[in-house]
């Protein structure tokens, strides 16, 4: 024989179709009801528990089978574990916000990502799957995101990317796309327009790309002395920047960065070019009206470095012809002896480096005249650096139509003009003079005739002025903090007077010598303090600084934090929530630490209140931390000291729970188990109402005594236990049952007392709430034992 078990689709919502049974697992020829073992009718119906019963992709068989033999006795049990609840809106999970798609370059490491929209689904299974066969499985909480990271991607790599999610119960959601694209990076190739050039030239900086592709080139051309430039190209170049008018600063290495429009880049490349400098004549002298028989030399200089040798042509009138070699700062020189009239005119400087580049030519006028005399020659002394100095001299000598005179000075300094005025005063202002120009200044004088006089000489000294710079210390501080106001004095001026004036009249002066900073230190700054420094410097020749130098200081104020108090205590098992209220220039950024680490942060406003919650024993106690920094970066912090008291745990104590007789002296048992807790109080609740108090400590075990115990006092004890630091456990039931003492009545004798007769002595018992009583009988015949019902009767025979 058999038993089958039908579980039946009861409340008619679900087709026939859409379930089927399998009983594949079983003997076929032991079963019955239908279908075939695997050859099973689908089901779309989920079935979230393991079970021997599955059939095709993990559904409940509808129809379940269980075998009995024929020998079996006894009862079957059928529990209905859950019922299953049908895929739809509520547990079939939905791909949104999925991201992470775009363009890329080779290498770049790519995140997808998704999240599922319905609420309430517990872990969830997810797959991506891409170009390549790519597949990746996963799982997450369904309130995370469902990601994938396609580390240093190559273009094989572009195409679409497919998540689906699906939950245990197998409900799988519609599937999303991103589409990732991974364009080829630039190649530089056919650099040009390197090497070596003369200063004044131009050269093209080209190269073109070897990648093949359709996007836009972005390309850039760095180089020496911060030169960059940035154009636009087609995919194959070329990538060009034309330098004009080189330099020998221009010199250096220049590299050359593509960028396509999907910002791929290619590898920087790099030309070198070398600009030879051209020769420049500086300081070129011989100008000059002399007279007949004199000796007259030609000469310049110049100060470009880096030339080599330099090979230099005088010419002039009459087919004058000279050339010679030089250092690259010269002097070029040539020298006419005994010149004649026919010898006035223009003589004319080349220079050709050993590189070969030519400078622009210059020349000089020379004329063959009468000689003059100079007298009275005035400006000689000292001067601070950036005054107007005039120099001037006078001819004594009359008799020509003009004169045209020559000052010159310190490196190669050379003034001409002409007057008709012969007595002079021939004048030269030197504006704004600077300490390169001290030195001696001369003045010779020409007359058309072809005579000179001269040269005679003052002395010139330039003092020079302190320059202030390098000024520190202003900008936005706190308030109470020290703040050193400092400047430099970036000239040679040593020693040098310094002089700091600030708000409300402030002025402070000291000298220092051998480039020591200019300090002011103000301690303890306040809002008072806020507002324009001004550095003013002197020498000690008198000469002041030409302009001086600002800076503003802005003190604010600190944060304030209102209401954190300074120790907190709490128990273990209790949550503390600390509270602070945030005063000051918001928004104001403030974080929450302690001991293991930053808690929290944020932003709030001025007034506002912020708090992190501590739980125990996640967050251990000590100090915590609320750092507050205001919105213009001034910081304050306060500390609170957390205590956590241990939260007494009980536990019932020996014995308790076992029966106690009436009138017997009873006790509620139990002990704390926290080894933290001292001195404790505790309260028993009584079933009739009444408090039972007293006191223990540590984990010593506690005993209430319940004296002469009466069955009315039976019943579930309720006790808690609270720390002198005010901790509190949970409540302990304690279940104390009270056995009533039997109470004999109804004793009689039952039956004849003749002698011989059989006599049955019995009795009642009025307690009958007592369980199954032991009797004993005794007397002249004896003793007999027994046991009945708890109501009796108790006949002894």
């Amino acid at each position: 024989g058999g038993l089958t078990i039908v579980l039946t689709n009861g409340n008619g919502t679900v087709t026939d179709s859409l379930f089927y049974y399998d009983h594949s697992d079983f003997d076929p020829t032991a079963v019955s009801g239908g279908g075939t073992p695997g050859n099973a009718l689908p089901t779309t119906e989920p079935f979230p528990f393991p079970s021997l019963f599955f059939g095709n992709n993990r559904f409940l068989d509808y129809w379940t089978f269980v075998e009995i033999g024929k020998d079996s006795i006894g009862s079957i049990t059928l529990q209905v574990v859950d019922d299953c609840t049908p895929c739809g809106p509520t547990n079939t999970p939905v791909i949104v916000n999925a991201t992470g798609g775009g363009t890329f370059c080779p290498g770049a490491d790519v995140t997808l990502s998704a999240e599922n929209s319905v609420p309430g689904l517990d872990s969830l299974n997810y797959t991506w799957t891409g170009p390549n066969g790519f597949t990746f499985t996963g799982r997450a909480p369904a309130s995370d995101s469902f990601s994938v990271t396609l580390s240093n991607v190559q273009p094989a790599a572009s195409g679409t990317y497919e998540l689906s999610l699906s939950t245990d119960l197998g409900c799988t959601s519609l599937t999303a796309q991103v589409d990732v694209l991974v364009v080829e990076n630039p190649a530089i190739a056919n650099l040009s327009g390197g090497g070596s050039h003369c200063e004044g030239e131009a050269t093209v900086l080209s190269a073109t790309n070897s990648a093949v592709g359709t996007d836009s080139i972005t390309y850039t051309w760095t180089g020496p002395n911060g030169f960059s430039f940035t154009g636009r190209a087609d995919n194959d170049g070329p990538f060009q920047v034309t330098l004009s008018n080189l330099s020998p600063s221009m010199s250096g290495d220049y590299t050359l960065s593509l960028t396509n429009d999907s910002g791929c880049n290619a590898t920087p490349q790099t030309l070198t070019l070398t600009v030879e400098p051209q020769p420049r004549i500086e300081n070129i002298t011989g100008a000059s009206t002399l007279c007949e028989g004199g000796d007259l030399t030609l000469s310049a200089t110049s100060s470009v470095t880096g030339t080599g040798s330099i090979t230099y042509t005088w010419t002039g009138p009459n087919g004058f012809f000279f050339q010679g070699t030089s250092d690259e700062d010269g002097p070029f020189s040539t020298t006419l002896q005994n010149v004649a009239p026919n010898q006035t005119g223009t003589y004319v400087l080349s220079l050709q480096s050993a590189a070969g580049c030519v400078s622009p030519s210059d020349s000089v006028e020379v004329t063959v005249l009468q000689q003059l005399v100079i007298s009275s020659i005035t400006g000689a002394g000292a001067y601070c650096e950036g005054e107007d100095v005039l120099l001037s001299g006078f001819n004594s000598v009359g008799g020509v139509d003009s004169i045209t005179y020559t000052w010159t000075g310190p490196n190669g300094f050379s003034f001409q003009s002409t007057t008709a005025d012969i007595d002079g005063p021939f004048e030269l202002m030197l504006p704004d003079i600077t300490l390169a120009q001290s030195g001696t200044y001369s003045l010779s004088l020409s007359s058309q005739g072809g005579c000179t006089a001269g040269p005679q000489s003052v002395e010139v000294t330039v003092n020079e002025r302190p320059v202030p710079g390098n000024l520190s210390g202003g900008g936005d501080v706190c308030a109470g903090e020290v703040v050193i106001l400092s400047g430099a004095n970036l000239s040679g001026v040593d020693p040098v007077i310094y002089t700091w004036t600030g708000p409300g009249g402030f002025s402070f002066t000291d000298t220092v010598a051998g480039g020591a900073p200019l300090d002011l230190p103000l301690g303890n700054v306040n809002t008072t303090h806020s507002g324009t420094w001004t550095l003013l410097l002197s020498s000690l020749e008198g000469c002041d600084a030409l302009l001086p130098l600002s800076l503003e200081l802005r003190v604010n104020d600190l944060p304030d934090i209102l209401g954190l108090p300074l120790t907190v205590e709490s128990c273990s098992a209790d949550t503390l929530t600390l509270s602070a209220t945030l005063v000051g220039d918001e928004p104001l950024s403030y974080t929450w630490s302690g001991p293991g680490g930053v808690l929290s942060s944020g932003t709030a406003l001025s007034g506002e209140q912020v708090s992190v919650e501590l739980v125990p024993p996640g967050h251990v106690p000590g100090p915590y931390t609320l750092e507050v920094m205001s919105a213009l970066g001034c910081n304050s912090a306060e500390v609170v000291e957390w205590t956590i008291e241990p939260t007494p745990a009980l536990q019932p104590g020996a014995g308790t729970g076992d029966p106690v007789c009436q009138n017997d002296d009873g006790a509620l048992s139990f002990q704390n188990t926290e080894p933290g807790v001292g001195a404790f109080t505790y309260l028993c609740f009584t079933p009739d109402g009444n408090v039972l108090s007293g006191t223990g400590s540590g984990t010593q075990p506690v005993n209430v005594p319940l004296p002469n115990i009466q069955p009315s006092q039976g019943g579930t004890y309720v006790c808690i236990v609270t720390s002198d630091a005010g901790c509190t456990s949970d409540s302990l039931n304690l279940d104390v049952e009270v056995i009533s003492s039997p109470l004999l009545v109804d004793l009689e004798i039952l039956g004849n007392t003749c002698t011989g007769d059989t006599v049955t002595f019995t009795a009642l018992n009025a307690a009958p709430n007592t369980g199954t009583v032991s009797y004993t009988w005794t007397g002249p015949a004896g003793t007999f034992s027994g046991t009945a019902p708890a109501a009796g009767p108790f006949p002894f025979v």
